[in-house]
């Protein structure tokens, strides 16, 4: 009886994806989701050409791939209302409390208004004097000496806050590629266990 094979080349490509999933969902910008959530469209569209042009284990898992990733769109995306009609089903989806969940454990990023109220009781030593925040406009600035009252404005680099809906729509776009290569190792899976059913005597 055959065992289940994992390849190296599958484990570069599952951690290379990983990797570059958690970088667009760290920096997940109105662009990067509009990117991501097209180019799962049109992966997903190209399996079905693949599914049809192809014979044996690959038509099963292009067939696959297309069938789950499409299945997985379709109730992330389509207008599905709970039983009791209060929300959406993907929001009822395991997917869609992870995304949720890891939105919420990403870094605070700073605004101008917590800068003020953090910052302004930061005060770094330097070779040229004491750096210290401005509460009036939550700059820092370096004090030319002592006790003088002379501000050289320093830029204070604020992270921009990632939104949660382009989070949100890079997340499942991510999850539909992940369901999508899920169902090709099942179906492909299932295809080799029938032919090895199929010619055993």
């Amino acid at each position: 009886m055959r065992g289940f094979h994992f390849s190296l080349r599958w484990l570069f490509g599952i951690v290379s994806f990983l990797a570059v999933g958690c970088g667009l969902l760290i920096y997940a910008s109105p662009f990067l989701s509009k990117l991501t959530a097209t180019s799962a469209a049109v992966v997903l569209l190209a399996a079905i050409p693949a599914a049809i042009y192809h014979a044996g284990e690959r038509r099963a898992f292009w067939a696959g791939f297309a069938f789950f990733g499409f299945a997985y769109l379709w109730l992330v995306c389509g207008a599905w209302q709970s039983h009791d009609g209060s929300g959406a089903l993907r929001e009822r989806l395991v997917t869609t409390d992870l995304l949720v969940r890891g939105y919420a454990a990403l870094p605070s990023t700073q605004s101008s208004s917590s800068a003020n109220s953090t910052l302004a009781s930061i005060a770094l030593l330097q070779s040229t004097g004491t750096v210290v925040i401005d509460p009036n406009t939550g700059q820092a600035a370096t004090a030319s000496g002592g006790g003088s009252s002379t501000w050289t404005p320093t830029p204070v680099a604020v992270a921009p806050p990632v939104d949660r809906a382009d989070f949100l729509t890079t997340g499942h776009s991510l999850f539909a590629i992940l369901f999508a290569l899920l169902g090709a190792a099942i179906t492909r899976r299932c295809c080799s266990r029938a032919r090895a059913v199929s010619s055993a005597p």
